[in-house]
C-alpha cells in the first residue's frame, strides 16, 4: 500500500511525502504476493496514479528469475521509460538461487543495479522482516542474505509507531547517498479509500517524527515478546484443568486475541505436549512440571 502511494507520485511527478520534489515517469511492478487486477492496480488508482504509467509484469506459469532474465528486464524498463522498479518480494524472484546465499544474491543485486542504471530508474526490493533481530539493529532486520542491504545504497523500514500502535513509521535504516541529518522518519496511517470496485487501503502521511529506524525494530521485537508472554500465560491457564483438542484451543486463542503464529511460539516456550488421539486429532497438554 505504501509503495503504491510512492509509485503513484512517480506516475504524476508529484512531490514525495517529505516534500522533496519527485520525478515523472512510469512504474514497473514485479509482484508474486498480490493480484494485479484486484489489488495492485486498484491501490495505485486509489492513490491517484496515472494508470497509463503503471505496468505490472504478467506472471504466466513459473515465476521469472531476475538472474536468468536480466536482458529482458533491461528491455522492459527502458521500453516503458520506467523511473521506479518495484520487486515484491525480492527473494521470490531469485529462481533456483537461494536468497540467503551471499554470492548468488550479490549477482542478482548487481544485475538489478545494471538494469536500473541502463534505464535511469530507481529500484525498490521488498523484503520481509526477521521474527527477531539481534541487538535490535534495523539494518540487519531483513530476511535472507546480508548482501542485499550491503549492496543497496539505501534501506527503509516500516513498523508500528512505538507510542501509538494505530500509526506507522517509515524510517531510514541505511543511507549511503545522503547525510545522516538529511534523513527523516515519516509517520503515517493506513486509511480506507474508495477504489474502483470498493473500499481499499491508502496512506495518509502525518509528517516527520523523531524516531530512529532502530527504535522501530526494538519496539517490534518488544511487542512480539510481549504478545508471546501474554499467549504463554493464557495457554497455561487454558490448559490448567487438563488436555484439550487443538481446534478448540486455536479457536479460543483467536477469540482471546492471540494470533496462531504467536500461539505456536508460546506452545514451544512452555513445553506444551501434542498427543495424537485415536480419531486422528491432536490434544495439547501442559508438561507435568507446569501443572
Amino acid at each position: 500500500t505504501l509503495l503504491a502511494d510512492l509509485g503513484a507520485r512517480v506516475t504524476t511527478g508529484a512531490d514525495m511525502p517529505d516534500g522533496s520534489p519527485g520525478m515523472a515517469g512510469s512504474v514497473v511492478v514485479l509482484t508474486a504476493e498480490d493480484d494485479a487486477d484486484d489489488t495492485v492496480r486498484p491501490r495505485f488508482e486509489a492513490a491517484g496514479a496515472d494508470l497509463d504509467r503503471v505496468f505490472v509484469i504478467n506472471i504466466d506459469g513459473s515465476l521469472p528469475s531476475i538472474v536468468e532474465a536480466a536482458d529482458e528486464l533491461i528491455s522492459t524498463l527502458v521500453y516503458r521509460e520506467a523511473r521506479l522498479f518495484i520487486v515484491d518480494p525480492f527473494a521470490t524472484f531469485m529462481g533456483k538461487v537461494k536468497a540467503r546465499e551471499t554470492a548468488a544474491t550479490n549477482q542478482a543485486m548487481f544485475q538489478i543495479k545494471d538494469a536500473c542504471t541502463a534505464a535511469q530508474c530507481s529500484g525498490i526490493l521488498v523484503r520481509h522482516l526477521r521474527k527477531e533481530t539481534k541487538g535490535g539493529k534495523a539494518v540487519y532486520s531483513g530476511t535472507d542474505s546480508i548482501g542485499i542491504i550491503g549492496t543497496a545504497r539505501g534501506g527503509l523500514i516500516v513498523g508500528k509507531d512505538p507510542e501509538d500502535p494505530d500509526l506507522c513509521v517509515l524510517a531510514v535504516a541505511k543511507a549511503n547517498l545522503a547525510a545522516k541529518e538529511d534523513t527523516k522518519s515519516l509517520q503515517y496511517r493506513v486509511v480506507s479509500r474508495q477504489g474502483p470496485v470498493g473500499p481499499i487501503g491508502g496512506i495518509e502521511w502525518l509528517g516527520t517524527v523523531d524516531y530512529h529506524a532502530d527504535e522501530i525494530t526494538v519496539a517490534q521485537n518488544q511487542n512480539r515478546a510481549a504478545a508471546r508472554e501474554a499467549a504463554e500465560k493464557w495457554l497455561t491457564e487454558f490448559l490448567g484443568d487438563g488436555p484439550k483438542a487443538q481446534p478448540e484451543i486455536v479457536a479460543a486463542a483467536a477469540e482471546a486475541g492471540h494470533a496462531f503464529s504467536t500461539l505456536k511460539r508460546a506452545k514451544t516456550a512452555i513445553g506444551v505436549k501434542s498427543e495424537k488421539r485415536s480419531d486422528g486429532g491432536w490434544n495439547w497438554s501442559l508438561p507435568k512440571e507446569a501443572m
